[in-house]
């Protein structure tokens, strides 16, 4: 029995020599990662703490101070790694970071650090966006934009970059639903601003084809939105060409209300007068005849309608 004992005494002394060794070296390895910490070698800190923070774990209730120390520590160097990060423009590896920051500060429950970690992540994506929209990668921005979105729905600029970079792509669908969205969070001047320019560019597509039906509905949508003189004239011809007179005539007026000083009123002029004599108001086609009979290249035209065709009092 005395044997025994006097093994089992041996024994535990020798655990306790390793238990101190073992928290001997876990306490080296987070001085070693303290210093390169004060060093500015945040990547090798963060691998010493966290070997620091196995090893405590394996030793107990003697390591509870090194534990602690560790897990205050760990994702606030995962969140300055994922700024460095984002300092060199590296996106996918910010965001990596930043997300693991999240993750680890939730479960050491280090609050104020996943707070700052999950404001920063929208800000990097949001960014990361911009640069592909600036480099005309705008399937690419779409979708990066799209994944702030998902972070933060209610992210009003988010939406409209999205209507802009799907707009560029040609997704006129994708884009629609972007602008609308962002008008509904409150930038509805900016976003009906860009679907009265969207439709616009749509129906200068359709002019270039003829497609004098697409030219209407989509400079009456650009309109909708926003009236603008460009698309007034887009209607205004597309109307002309497909004998809708009145609706021609109403285009161009609003065109000139807008533009009293454009270079090509005679011309618009003309084209008013000549909607007026096709619905066999010649009253009204004098009225717009007569303005344009001292132009150089609408003047002889004018001058024989108004003396001859339509003998104007």
């Amino acid at each position: 029995m005395k044997k025994i004992i006097i093994l089992a005494i041996a024994a535990l002394f020798s655990a306790g020599i390793a238990s101190a060794q073992t928290m001997e070296e876990a306490t080296e390895m987070y001085n070693t990662g303290a210093m390169m910490l004060d060093s500015g070698d945040n990547a090798g800190a963060l691998t010493w703490f966290e070997q620091a923070l196995t090893m405590g774990e394996t030793i107990g209730p003697d390591a509870v101070e090194l534990i602690n120390n560790c897990k205050n520590i760990i994702p606030k160097l995962h969140l300055q790694i994922a700024k460095d990060y984002v300092a060199v423009q590296n996106t996918d590896m910010a965001v990596a970071e930043i997300e693991k920051t999240i993750e680890l500060a939730a479960d050491y429950g280090q609050t104020e650090t996943a707070l700052e970690a999950s404001q920063l992540l929208p800000q990097v994506l949001l960014q990361a966006a911009g640069r592909l929209l600036n480099s005309k990668q705008y399937a690419e921005a779409a979708e990066a934009y799209k994944a702030v979105t998902e972070i933060q729905p209610e992210n009003s600029t988010a939406w409209l970059r999205m209507g802009m970079a799907y707009g560029a792509a040609g997704n006129i669908e994708g884009a629609v639903e972007a602008y609308n969205k962002a008008a509904e969070l409150g930038q509805s001047d900016n976003a009906n601003k860009q679907l009265s320019n969207l439709y616009l560019m749509e129906a200068v597509k359709s002019q270039k084809a003829k497609d004098w039906a697409g030219v209407i509905e989509n400079a009456e949508a650009s309109i909708s939105y926003l009236d603008n003189h460009n698309a007034q004239k887009l209607l205004g011809t597309a109307s002309l060409q497909t004998k809708q007179y009145s609706k021609a005539i109403t285009a161009f007026e609003s065109y000139l209300a807008l533009q009293p000083n454009a270079k090509d009123k005679n011309q618009i002029n003309y084209q008013i007068a000549t909607a007026y004599y096709n619905m066999g108001d010649n009253a009204q086609a004098c009225t717009y005849f007569k303005m344009i009979m001292d132009d150089p290249t609408f003047g002889e035209y004018a001058t024989h309608m108004v003396k001859n065709e339509l003998k104007c009092a």
